[in-house]
């Protein structure tokens, strides 16, 4: 018994998880839909915004969408 309710926290906190990311790429897609060519110019907006858990957070969910794709 203690097994199977480890087993479905486990799969509640990655579907929790899951939402969270998912819910984040569509609010950052629905602010940079124009801005999608300039790619290469990130490093001048992380130093000008000065928040670097937002950056930090940011390169998780690029690395997650990589590894998805």
């Amino acid at each position: 018994m203690m097994m199977m309710m480890m087993m479905m926290m486990r799969v509640m906190m990655m579907m929790m998880i899951m939402m969270t990311v998912m819910i984040k790429l569509m609010m950052i897609r629905r602010r940079r839909r124009k801005r999608r060519r300039r790619r290469r110019r990130r490093r001048r907006r992380k130093r000008r915004n000065g928040d670097e858990e937002s950056a930090i957070r940011r390169n998780e969910v690029m690395r997650r969408k990589i590894i998805e794709e």
